[in-house]
């Protein structure tokens, strides 16, 4: 496995970067490489592709204070390259990880064949979550369009919406950097009292979406299956409401710091995907999918852990609110 790392070329942190990925993974030996790169947009990197048999190009983060262009330009140029360069070496099977945004739409329908209505002129216009839902259905689209150019390619996508569950024992968090929490820090946010809540109910355990692009891997190839753009998400409902009433029924020591905020209606509690395209592709049935009890529940003592190591590195506790 090689996983890179996309760092600024004058980063003093390049080195110590891969040496800590490289220590946190070190129980796989030499079938673990890190490679640091300055821009995933533009640099080469061919070495770094041989001997490999797939590539899986995982998400893009939420923006905070990137510009349009930068965000636009991370995920369209970003997944290219690699697909280009993937391509290029002789590799055929590739995984991307897309985004339920990029399906969203005005008909409120959730099917393979559905599109964020934008456009590159639009994109370039938007700011933060709107400019990164627009940047992930463009660069999606731009990934199809080559594949099409490209049919000995096997592509997949992965479309998931927020995703939770506890943090990976080999991941860490520099102290105090709640961005790095990513969606993780929705539910951080129901542990303190002016906690916002999400703008949406569709979920899935990262758990599950992670084993969702080991199954990718060696899915039916798209001449048995068709185009493999796989819309994925929990099957169980979520309630925020419910899950804090879980949390203080739990974890009872933590109903002080609880959100006081009254819960959002959604328009659904879980994304409508077709899990029979689902188990048909990646072979998962719904049985497959953790419970959000055990999501929620797994990722508040996740974090809840993470606390405690901060506030022994005395670090004062401020969760972002919103």
């Amino acid at each position: 496995m090689i996983i890179f790392i996309e760092l600024p070329i004058n980063s003093a942190a390049r080195e110590t970067r891969v040496a800590d990925l490289t220590e946190s993974y070190h129980k796989f030996g030499d079938r673990f490489h890190a490679v640091a790169i300055s821009d995933i947009s533009t640099e080469q990197f061919p070495d770094a592709f041989k001997g490999v048999d797939a590539v899986v190009h995982a998400a893009a983060s939420i923006p905070e204070k990137q510009s349009s262009e930068v965000v636009l330009s991370s995920a369209i140029d970003g997944t290219l390259n690699v697909i280009r360069q993937a391509e290029k070496a002789g590799i055929k099977k590739l995984v991307v990880t897309s985004s339920i945004v990029s399906v969203i739409n005005p008909a409120g329908t959730f099917t393979d064949q559905d599109w964020y209505p934008t456009t590159k002129e639009e994109a370039l216009k938007a700011t933060g979550f709107d400019a990164y839902r627009a940047a992930k259905t463009l660069a999606e689209k731009e990934l199809w369009a080559f594949g099409e150019a490209h049919p000995h390619l096997d592509i997949t996508t992965l479309n998931p919406p927020y995703l939770y569950g506890p943090l990976a024992e080999t991941f860490t968090v520099p102290t105090g950097n709640y961005s790095a929490l990513s969606t993780a820090l929705y539910i951080y946010r129901f542990l303190t009292p002016d906690g916002e809540f999400m703008s949406s109910a569709g979920h899935a355990d990262v758990r599950d979406i992670a084993h969702a692009h080991v199954l990718a891997l060696t899915s039916p190839p798209t001449s048995a299956v068709g185009r493999k753009r796989i819309l994925i998400a929990s099957p169980h409902h979520f309630h925020p409401k419910a899950t804090i009433e879980l949390i203080a029924e739990s974890r009872p020591e933590l109903k002080a710091r609880l959100t006081k905020k009254t819960p959002p209606e959604y328009a659904y509690d879980r994304i409508p995907v077709d899990f029979k395209r689902i188990e048909e592709v990646l072979g998962m049935s719904k049985d497959d999918f953790h419970t959000v009890e055990e999501t929620m529940i797994e990722t508040v003592n996740s974090l809840l852990a993470l606390e405690q190591q901060w506030v022994a590195e005395g670090h004062e506790i401020r969760i972002p609110s919103q």
